[in-house]
């Protein structure tokens, strides 16, 4: 094992074998520069030494650079100063002119959102339709978001509060309709890292509101969620979407994301609470998260929300090289909350948001029925409102039913099994 002194490093560095903070968790794979941003991101966290986990020897570039005589400093002090008024213009530049992929988008957000606003019925199903399509020009926005700065290095931090915040108004108005909703597994399977995002978001807005953060506040905190696994498009697509359990030099480099989405956020001049939220979003309350292994009080709120809403949306997700977990099951898992990795005041919240059986889940209830849950009793999460299948009220509208200990209740959740032969039999019926 080769020790090195980060105070010692460069940029151009370069080293045969991968470049490690401690044994899980990976600065730099072989053969590639070390780079400013890792640079500037160790010294200033404070960490004084990193190894390699073999014998091996640190290469830097060549330096063809030669000692600049008085009148050349002067000059290229010039140059310099010239620069940065061009760029201080250009930058003001592009924050003016929208990228017209961006503004189509934004232009089929406010479309699809009016006409949800024109619906006159109260019927679940046409309004999950309608809030489907909201949701997904918002999925797209986000998509052009990351391919955006992948392509051309921008982030307008103005523009994308502003979005959040129309994203944060719409799912305040209509909370136990979005939270139904959920990308299909093809269009997860395509792009994970926008669908984690977008469903990450939307659940940590609804953790927000359930706290009684200020408006501003959400929309940060949206914002920062929304952002949160930017990083990751700087490390290798075939390391989040394989088929298999990943090595573990390789979960070391996937580790390394909250650092990479941490220095995009500060580059594009973000406020520092939300580089902290992006940077910390892996951390946990008992010190066992990464990257800087900090405990509770050091963690900050925005962090603290984004992890319980990123583990939620985690354990539900479908993965190529895992099946996905019943929210039911997601629920009991965070709620044990075993180690203490997650603030006990955010797991409420996200409770008394979605109740023990989350809304959009299928359950059995007491009288042999099924049904799907569709709102949360807030004095009393373990007991959620439900819509029975197949049953219509006096109206001829879906029959709600308050379910309860000493009346109906939820016996259990349906597994991933039987709610997939439930709807597709639903589908079947509906075909007929």
């Amino acid at each position: 094992m080769t020790t090195y002194e980060v105070a010692n490093l460069k940029p151009e560095d370069t080293f045969r074998t991968n470049l490690m903070l401690d044994s899980q968790f990976l600065i730099c794979p072989s053969n590639c520069h070390l780079g400013n941003e890792v640079l500037k991101a160790l010294k200033e966290w404070q960490f004084t030494q990193v190894y390699c986990e073999e014998e091996t020897q640190q290469q830097s570039a060549p330096s063809e650079k030669k000692e600049k005589s008085p009148e050349e400093k002067k000059e290229a002090a010039k140059e310099k100063i010239a620069s940065f008024e061009t760029e201080e213009v250009s930058s003001q530049f592009i924050e003016q002119t929208e990228n017209p992929a961006l503004k189509k988008i934004k232009e089929e957000i406010h479309i699809a959102t009016a006409d949800f606003s024109k619906i006159q019925t109260d019927d679940p199903i046409i309004l999950e339709e309608a809030a489907t399509r909201v949701y997904n020009s918002y999925m797209s926005y986000i998509n052009q978001i990351y391919q955006r700065y992948a392509t051309h290095r921008e982030l307008n931090y103005d523009e994308i509060y502003g979005t959040v915040g129309l994203l944060c108004d719409f799912v305040a108005e209509n909370q136990n309709i979005v939270l139904r909703i959920s990308p299909s597994q093809e269009t997860y399977t395509k792009n994970v890292i926008v669908s984690h995002s977008m469903i990450s978001t939307v659940l940590a807005i609804t953790i927000g509101y359930k706290l009684k953060m200020t408006e501003g506040k959400i929309r940060e905190l949206g914002t920062a969620c929304l952002l949160h696994e930017i990083g990751q498009i700087k490390i290798s697509p075939h390391l989040y979407m394989n088929n298999r359990v990943l090595t573990p030099a390789e979960k070391a480099q996937i580790n390394t994301h909250p650092i990479m989405s941490y220095n995009i956020l500060k580059e594009a001049k973000f406020p520092l609470s939300l580089q902290l939220a992006v940077l910390e979003h892996h951390e946990r309350e008992n010190g066992t998260g990464y990257p800087r292994h900090i405990t509770g009080e050091k963690i900050t709120t925005y962090s603290k929300i984004i992890a319980v809403a990123c583990s939620f949306e985690a354990i539900t997700a479908p993965r190529q090289y895992k099946d996905e977990r019943t929210t039911y099951a997601a629920m009991i898992e965070l709620l044990r909350n075993e180690g203490n990795p997650y603030d006990p005041i955010v797991l409420k919240a996200l409770l008394l948001c979605l109740s023990i059986f989350p809304i959009g889940s299928y359950v059995y209830l007491s009288n042999g029925k099924i049904a799907q849950v569709v709102d949360v009793n807030d004095n009393d999460p373990k007991n959620p409102i439900v819509k029975i299948h197949g049953e219509t009220d006096e109206y001829g509208k879906a029959k709600i039913l308050k379910t309860s200990d000493s009346s109906v209740k939820v016996v259990r959740a349906l597994d991933k099994k039987e709610k997939a032969d439930f709807l597709s039999s639903v589908k079947n019926q509906s075909a007929e």
